[in-house]
């Protein structure tokens, strides 16, 4: 059948089953959802707002990412507990190679086989979803990142910042290779704040604003 997933401010996710709620224009509106129609599973994943879900076949469940500074993998049969990315908290020795603060979004390379993520710290981080330490740290000045997207076919990682620039990574030598926006392309010459790294901990103290508790969510704005 038909499902979808809802993510939750309280860090829940939720599915529920369109095939035997069919859906209308009224079933999803934030004043109806979720009351009005029961989810078939639940999830208590995170520690506080999830910021994206979506399902992979290839990982064998859906990925979630969050305020919590950490990215979940959780299988559907509720009798495998989620694998963890990241520490909850940037206090704990060693989380400088982790987020250290909110994580926004992330996306999967169905040929490389990595995860990227990225949010309010000033890196992208690669994992591999069945290790639960980072591969590579991509970093690129001062810039936080809103989203990024693989292109598989030329092996690269674009990743956007909030000020509406998009930064292009080559994932054959994780360096930086252009900066698109603004009207103009900038190609990258090496430089010590362009490239990778396993370890180090950002100093940036930024974070969203507390969400509240409960409620449906698509970006915890």
């Amino acid at each position: 059948g038909t499902k979808v997933l809802a993510a939750l401010r309280s860090g829940t996710v939720l599915m529920y089953d369109l095939d035997s709620h069919p859906p209308t224009q009224a079933t999803f509106a934030l004043e109806n959802f979720p009351n009005h129609i029961s989810p078939l599973s639940k999830w208590a994943v995170h520690q506080d707002c999830v910021s994206k879900v979506r399902w992979y076949d290839m990982i064998g469940g859906f990925l979630t990412c969050s305020w919590d500074h950490t990215l979940a993998i959780t299988p559907p049969d509720h009798m495998t507990s989620s694998r963890i990315f990241g520490v909850r908290s940037p206090a704990i020795a060693g989380a400088g190679e982790y987020h250290d603060h909110s994580v926004l979004s992330f996306d999967w390379s169905s040929s490389l086989k990595i995860i990227g993520s990225c949010g309010t710290d000033q890196y992208i981080l690669l994992w591999n979803p069945w290790i639960s330490r980072p591969l590579y740290k991509l970093t690129e000045g001062w810039s936080t990142f809103d989203e990024l997207q693989f292109n598989d076919r030329d092996q690269q990682l674009l990743g956007l910042t909030p000020d509406g620039l998009v930064k292009v990574w080559d994932l054959r030598t994780f360096k930086l290779l252009q900066t698109l926006g603004n009207g103009q392309s900038t190609a990258q010459s090496d430089s010590p704040r362009h490239g990778s790294t396993a370890s180090g901990r950002d100093s940036s103290q930024q974070r969203g604003p507390d969400p509240s508790s409960g409620g449906p969510t698509g970006g915890c704005s």
